[in-house]
């Protein structure tokens, strides 16, 4: 029986976890989708060319049309042209449809924090009590992209429409280069998504 040697590689200084700043070089991309769903059998889609929603509980506006819109769309549209879809307008009864809205949500937080003191002489405490509190305050900011592909074709029994395909794209607000890097993290849910094409 031949031996086979035994290799260790040992590595030192490797860092396993990422900085904060490597982080925000790139956008999160999570996508979901119906398995049960022939994706090649649609064979036309529609979108708006230069609209996107808005959900926020910090504007009331629930579009916004300028060049972030136009660009996110375009690229939408761009990707499912490859993937072998025909871009229809609406009035034209395409199969599916893009839903495509930015999902804004702020937070402010308040706590209070108590700092224990203790009595006594050294080494005997005497039991603890709590002393003056003092509170902190902080928000957070978190801004998504959330695409979805809606089957146009097909209604269930309550006249709704279902969704194929959601693309979950961010942090918008924290990430670098935010134009640029919405548009590669479409590329990506695309690319993590083969089924979403033609044959």
């Amino acid at each position: 029986m031949k031996k086979l040697p035994i290799i260790f590689l040992l590595f030192i200084g490797c860092n396993l976890r990422p900085s904060d700043e490597e982080l925000l070089q790139h956008m999160v991309v999570q996508t979901r989708y119906d398995e049960n769903t022939a994706y090649s059998f649609y064979n036309s889609f529609t979108l708006s060319p230069d609209t996107l929603g808005l959900l926020s509980n910090i504007s009331s506006a629930t579009y916004f049309k300028n060049q972030y819109s136009i660009d996110v769309t375009a690229e939408l549209k761009s990707k499912m042209e490859e993937a072998g879809y025909l871009f229809l307008l609406k009035v034209q009864n395409p199969d599916l449809g893009f839903a495509a809205s930015v999902v804004e949500n702020y937070n402010v937080i308040q706590e209070v924090n108590y700092q224990p003191y203790y009595t006594g002489y050294y080494g005997y405490g005497y039991g603890g009590y709590y002393g003056v509190p003092y509170v902190s305050t902080y928000s957070t900011y978190t801004n998504m992209l959330v695409i979805n592909l809606i089957d146009l074709k097909n209604r269930d029994g309550q006249n709704r429409l279902k969704v194929l395909w959601t693309a979950y794209i961010g942090d918008l607000s924290k990430s670098v280069d935010r134009e640029q890097k919405v548009l590669e993290a479409i590329r990506q849910a695309f690319e993590q998504s083969p089924y979403l094409r033609k044959p």
